[in-house]
């Protein structure tokens, strides 16, 4: 999964919103939990979206 990280990691980083933590270089779980316990304090949103890719695609995968 790591082949070529650098060069992707340099292609898409500046697309990235402050927001996203999803494996980004010097971003950990625990940094997202803090940011969404602040933004849920703050009331300054109104979805909170959580998604499991990997889950999805072995579904997918499996009724093929």
């Amino acid at each position: 999964m790591r082949c070529g990280g650098g060069y992707w990691e340099r292609v898409y980083e500046a697309d990235f919103l402050e927001c996203s933590y999803g494996f980004r270089p010097g971003r950990s779980t625990c940094m997202a939990l803090a940011e969404l316990r602040a933004t849920i304090r703050a009331e300054t949103t109104q979805w909170i979206v959580e998604a499991d890719i990997q889950g999805f695609v072995a579904a997918v995968a499996d009724r093929h």
